[in-house]
């Protein structure tokens, strides 16, 4: 259903109301549940994926802070 529901979604660029109409399913169902884990889905894989690119290191210490560390660096990471 999740991924009928993303086709649709991205590709059609079709409402969620109108996707539940197209399925036959309640809009609330849609709104509370497919969505919710279309959204998750895509942001958990385009996290996958942005962890593996490589970024130069030359010129990374004049535009970021340095990495924090400890216990409540790991709870942040978490949290984001």
């Amino acid at each position: 259903m999740v991924a009928v529901f993303l086709n649709i979604w991205y590709r059609q660029r079709c409402t969620a109301a109108a996707i539940a109409d197209v399925l036959a399913i309640s809009r609330s169902h849609i709104a509370h549940s497919t969505q919710k884990q279309a959204v998750e889905l895509v942001a958990r894989r385009f996290l996958e994926l942005a962890w593996r690119v490589e970024v130069p290191r030359k010129g990374l210490r004049e535009h970021c802070r340095p990495a924090r560390r400890g216990l409540a660096h790991m709870a942040d990471l978490l949290t984001w």
